[in-house]
């Protein structure tokens, strides 16, 4: 339960991330939409490398739980400080507010990689069989779809009307108040797990060489399936305020997005004992196709009907995220000891990318149309497309892996 209330922190960083930073650098810091693609992507960039270079540094301190436990606790107390200065840098004249996003952008992406690549570690270091792995994982994604409710909650009233400088100061309450929950959560799963009672580990003979290969192909599969929640939700607060043109229906569809994430979980982590890791991602791959396209047409119909579509999105989002991190849990566990955090920093640098790519896409989009007025409605298409493309090609790769598998007689991870 501690790692659930720890995840809740982070996740709260991260949701924030993907649902505010955008809509604030465009409609209160007043930057252009394509320059905040360029922010963004940037940051990301930064942040996959850092990824990479921290992951590499880390395999000597990892793996063992204690170690992650502070680790991730001082990534906390980072994350919380750059995110701050995120929201500050509205004050900075015009001449350097582009400049000093850009560098606390900077600063959060770094930051949040000493935060969450320990945290996610811990996965693999403090679990000890499949069905452990598996009710974890189900567990983050409560959790995480709780802070996604929690970061929802705040949409209304930083869409609401007001000047600039009084949203400005609203994003740094709320960011406060997340920093403090986060530095909270980390602390006590760093002194729980402090004790902890660490696995023995392999000869270093045996921890180098090439990554298994179903570590590798989750990690591909990690870049696909980021095209497409975050998309949707980076694009959200853009559908309420010129879609919508409702504060409270938007903040509803972003708040039915995470509910629908959490209440499914337990149904998803029930489907996964009975369902083997490659079956689970193809049913969760078809899952998400099929709950886009119903919100297509359910936000042409609004009220309650959009809102059903989020709900119905947001439980198959959760479902294929969950149905991911439980494989490649499970085949870190097996096949990568003493290399967790290498592992676990190329599955974070893998959905960096994709952020990146989608980030970048998403600057340039918004810069090319008028999205505030006659070209509002394009808006629902650009929120769709990433998870129905991303979803197919999950459905596509896993079925083929578990053929392969099969005709090999390999067993899955």
């Amino acid at each position: 339960m501690l790692y659930g209330c720890a995840h809740y922190g982070k996740s709260l960083f991260w949701y924030a991330s993907e649902l505010l930073f955008a809509f604030f650098l465009t409609e209160v810091g007043a930057i252009p939409a394509d320059q905040m693609g360029l922010v963004l992507a940037l940051g990301l960039l930064a942040s996959a490398v850092t990824n990479v270079v921290v992951g590499s540094r880390l395999s000597r301190l990892l793996p063992t739980a204690a170690n992650a436990g502070r680790l991730q606790f001082l990534g906390a107390v980072a994350s919380a400080a750059s995110m701050i200065l995120m929201f500050a840098c509205y004050w900075l004249p015009d001449a350097v507010r582009l400049g000093g996003a850009f560098a606390a952008s900077l600063a959060f992406r770094l930051s949040y990689a000493l935060y969450d690549i320990p945290q996610n570690s811990l996965l693999s270091l403090a679990t000890h069989d499949e069905r452990a792995r598996t009710n974890v994982t189900a567990m983050r994604y409560m959790f995480s779809g709780l802070a996604a409710l929690t970061i929802a909650a705040t949409l209304a009233p930083l869409l609401a009307s007001g000047t600039a400088a009084d949203r400005a100061i609203l994003f740094c309450k709320i960011g406060a108040g997340l920093s403090v929950v986060a530095i909270a959560s980390a602390w006590l799963l760093a002194r729980t797990v402090s004790g902890a009672t660490e696995r023995s580990l392999p000869d270093v003979s045996t921890r180098g060489g090439r990554l298994p290969f179903d570590v590798r192909l989750l990690i591909v599969l990690m870049f696909v399936v980021t095209l497409a929640a975050p998309t949707f939700s980076k694009i959200e607060p853009y559908f309420a305020a010129f879609v919508l043109r409702d504060p409270l229906l938007g903040s509803g569809v972003a708040m039915a997005v995470a509910v629908g994430m959490t209440v499914a979980q337990p149904f998803w982590g029930l489907l996964a004992q009975r369902c083997s890791r490659a079956v689970m991602i193809v049913i969760t791959a078809a899952a998400i196709v099929s709950m886009a396209v119903l919100f297509f047409f359910a936000a042409g119909i609004g009220g309650g009907a959009v809102l059903a579509g989020a709900l119905a999105f947001g439980a198959a989002g959760g479902g294929i995220g969950m149905a991911i991190w439980a494989a490649f849990a499970d085949a870190v566990a097996r096949h990568a000891r003493g290399r967790e955090a290498w592992c676990y920093a190329l599955f974070g640098a893998s959905s960096k990318l994709s952020l990146l790519t989608s980030g970048l896409a998403l600057g340039l989009m918004l810069s090319r149309i008028d999205y505030r007025g006659d070209d509002s409605e394009m808006l629902v298409g650009m929120m769709v497309a990433p998870p129905i493309l991303a979803g197919a090609v999950c459905a596509a790769v896993a079925l083929s892996w578990r053929l392969t598998a099969s005709r090999r007689r390999v067993p899955l991870a």
